[in-house]
């Protein structure tokens, strides 16, 4: 009885220390697994400013609209619009309320437009609609 314990307790420290080793090399090989890459967020921190109640405002007008692409690929403005997601006219009025004026601004609110339009018409489904407002 008692060698038995000890073979599981032994069995389960090797799982664990194989599963733990698997989860590192994972995060080793692609640290944006789990999150936003840090290098871009400082990267990118320029183009960011707060407003009067505290909200991040992506402001892309000095810059192309693939650069802003990538920026936005990082923005946590994404994320939180995601969130919001399959609401549509809230994600538009938070992209008008949290983007400055930009060519961007508008390209991203003709994207979300056909998006909305291909997700009620059901020719796209949600995961196939937030992967296209994730990279516009």
């Amino acid at each position: 009885m008692g060698r038995g314990i000890l073979i599981l307790v032994g069995v389960g420290a090797i799982f664990a220390y194989f599963v733990t080793n698997f989860v590192h090399n994972i995060e080793e090989e692609d640290p944006n697994v789990y999150g936003v890459d840090e290098n871009n967020a400082k990267k990118y921190a320029k183009y960011y400013s707060k407003d009067a109640i505290g909200d991040l405002v992506l402001d892309p007008s000095s810059i192309s609209i693939e650069t802003a692409k990538k920026v936005w690929a990082s923005s946590p403005i994404k994320n939180d619009i995601l969130d919001l997601f399959p609401k549509f006219d809230l994600i538009k009025d938070s992209i008008k309320s949290r983007l400055k004026n930009s060519e961007f601004k508008s390209y991203l609110l003709k994207k979300i437009g056909e998006i909305e339009d291909s997700f009620l018409a059901g020719e796209i489904d949600s995961d196939k609609a937030k992967k296209m407002i994730e990279n516009p």
